[in-house]
């Protein structure tokens, strides 16, 4: 499981305080900290229910702290349907609090993705392609998982150093569905990875252009929706990909009914992630030099 601590900055929303005031409780040793290499504060998962244990009237106000102090937590398929009920019915804030509460109690942040998050996501494209629910509500609620996973996030801890290696995150042409890519980048930020987000439908030449200035390792491309092909995409991928040492990842269904077997994916580093954790595991057990 994975080590949980935080940041003033990310106990301040919680508590209903500004950053000075968490400092001064640390100062004051009334709230019990740890100090990192570099002198920088951190509150340990143990120390912050200790905490709101021995002075309740600071949590009284906070339903993620509420709900931390009763352990209610889950993570199993109620859950999940729990999260999408509460984006259907707008309901953004208790949303957002599911998720923080799940990870205030130390489930890690890559399972919240894989049992909540992409259940979720799967759900409302489902919902939508059966005309069960209107482009607004689908537009909506990816937006406010989005802000969710924003939130996540900043409780991920900033690793990587500019010697850290590289991917470029990016969706095939005709692919308009970024949401897999912010789930993408919070396992690279998890690894240690330096990230960079191209965005939706681009091209090959402008791929290929970023990729010159940024020398990544990895190329990710999403294709989840579209079925839009181009005879020379693959093989001009490939060339370079080989030319340059660069594995390419792909992820989305398209990916999974069309291309995972496809006889170019044997001429380079290519693989086919069919999940989160999969690709996780070859983030943290890359060699490729």
């Amino acid at each position: 499981m994975q080590i949980v601590h935080f940041t003033p900055p990310q106990l301040a929303p919680l508590f209903g305080v500004n950053v000075s005031t968490i400092k001064r409780w640390a100062d004051k040793g009334y709230l019990p900290t740890e100090k990192t290499s570099g002198g920088h504060r951190r509150v340990s998962r143990e120390q912050l229910l200790h905490f709101i244990k021995t002075h309740p009237k600071h949590s009284k106000n906070s339903y993620v702290l509420r709900r931390l102090l009763k352990k209610d937590f889950c993570l199993d398929e109620k859950c999940w349907k729990d999260y999408y009920k509460l984006l259907l019915k707008n309901e953004n804030q208790s949303a957002g609090q599911l998720v923080e509460r799940l990870y205030l109690g130390g489930t890690p942040i890559i399972d919240i993705l894989r049992s909540v998050i992409t259940p979720t996501m799967r759900q409302i494209a489902e919902e939508w392609a059966n005309n069960n629910i209107t482009v607004y509500d689908e537009h909506r609620m990816s937006f406010n998982i989005r802000t969710h996973l924003q939130r996540l996030d900043q409780f991920i801890p900033e690793k990587s150093t500019k010697n850290s290696p590289s991917g470029i995150l990016t969706c095939a042409p005709g692919e308009y569905h970024e949401l897999p890519l912010q789930l993408i980048a919070l396992i690279f930020k998890l690894n240690s990875w330096r990230t960079h987000i191209l965005g939706v439908n681009i091209p090959i030449n402008q791929l290929l252009k970023a990729a010159d200035n940024i020398k990544p390792k990895v190329l990710i491309i999403s294709k989840t929706y579209t079925t839009k092909e181009s005879a020379g995409y693959f093989n001009t991928l490939t060339n370079y990909s080989n030319k340059h040492n660069i594995c390419i990842a792909l992820g989305g269904a398209t990916w999974k009914r069309r291309m995972a077997k496809e006889p170019w994916m044997k001429k380079s580093c290519a693989h086919y992630f069919p999940a989160l954790n999969v690709f996780s595991d070859f983030l943290k057990n890359y060699k490729r030099k």
